[in-house]
C-alpha cells in the first residue's frame, strides 16, 4: 500500500541560493532535459579550474559506484541530504534529477514530508516549495 502526499503547499516562495552540488549536478544533463543550463558561475569556475570541476565529476562517479544503492535510492537520499541541509538549489537539482530518473512528483513529495520530525516544520514547508517549484516549472 503506497501513501499518496497531496501536494498541500504552494508553489513560490524564496530564490535560492545554487550550491557547489546543485550548481554541479547540473553539468552531466543534457539540452533539453530538466536542467538544460549551467549556472554563469559555474561556468566561470569551471573554464578557471577544469581539472578541479573534473576531479569533482570523477568523485561524484566513485561515490556512486561504492556501494550497492541503485539511482533510484540515491536520487532520493541525496534529496533528503539536500533537504537537511537546507539548500534550496541543491534541493531543486536533485528533485530535477530524481524526476529525469523516472521518480514520480508523489514520491518525491513522500521524501519531503519524511524530514517532518527529523528536520522540522519550517525546513519541511520551505523543500515542499522548493520541490514544487520544480514541479510545476516540469508541470507534474
Amino acid at each position: 500500500m503506497s501513501t499518496v502526499i497531496p501536494p498541500c503547499f504552494t508553489v513560490g516562495g524564496p530564490a535560492g541560493v545554487l550550491s557547489w552540488a546543485a550548481i554541479t549536478s547540473c553539468q552531466s544533463l543534457e539540452k533539453g532535459t530538466a536542467v538544460d543550463y549551467l549556472p554563469e558561475n559555474f561556468r566561470k569556475f569551471q573554464s578557471t579550474y577544469p581539472a578541479v570541476a573534473d576531479a569533482y565529476d570523477r568523485l561524484e562517479e566513485q561515490c556512486n559506484a561504492a556501494g550497492p544503492l541503485d539511482e533510484r535510492t540515491r536520487r532520493l537520499v541525496k534529496l533528503g541530504i539536500a533537504i537537511g541541509a537546507s539548500a534550496p538549489g541543491a534541493v531543486r537539482s536533485h528533485a530535477r534529477r530524481a524526476l529525469e530518473a523516472g521518480i514520480s512528483p508523489a514520491d518525491l513529495r513522500h521524501a519531503v514530508a519524511l524530514g517532518l520530525t527529523t528536520v522540522g516544520l519550517p525546513t519541511t514547508v520551505a523543500a515542499m516549495i522548493w520541490v514544487n517549484e520544480v514541479l510545476e516549472a516540469e508541470r507534474k
